[in-house]
């Protein structure tokens, strides 16, 4: 298994280098706009109706979604974000990867670790 120091991660995201944080109170993954135009401007955003309200209860306007690969060490993904107006964050990554990626978050070592089942997966899907 790999770990890395919570609640931050380093990423790639489309092979550029990213500090993501963690938030298991999110339910889905989000990229700034600021960090799409500056990094993803070429990936074509698809609309996308959800509404994102902060636990605060302000509203955020939800510019759609786009995909980009997820890569942390050896394990790599392709991922959808919500892509945010005013997101603080560059990206921040929810449940929604949390749980789809089978990642364990250990909060007591402030460390994640990934199956070794899930970066097989990519590899062989790689080879084959």
């Amino acid at each position: 298994m790999s770990s890395v120091e919570l609640p931050y991660v380093p990423i790639l995201l489309d092979e550029t280098f990213i500090k993501a944080l963690w938030d298991t109170g999110v339910e889905k993954s989000f990229i700034s706009e600021k960090t799409y135009q500056r990094y993803f401007f070429y990936k074509q955003v698809r609309k996308w109706n959800t509404q994102v309200i902060t636990a605060q209860g302000a509203k955020c306007r939800n510019m759609g979604v786009v995909e980009l690969n997820i890569r942390i060490r050896d394990f790599e993904k392709p991922w959808l974000y919500h892509l945010l107006a005013d997101l603080e964050y560059p990206c921040i990554l929810g449940i929604d990867f949390i749980g789809g990626s089978k990642i364990i978050l250990d909060f007591d070592r402030k460390s994640l670790a990934i199956p070794d089942s899930q970066i097989d997966k990519v590899v062989k899907a790689v080879e084959e």
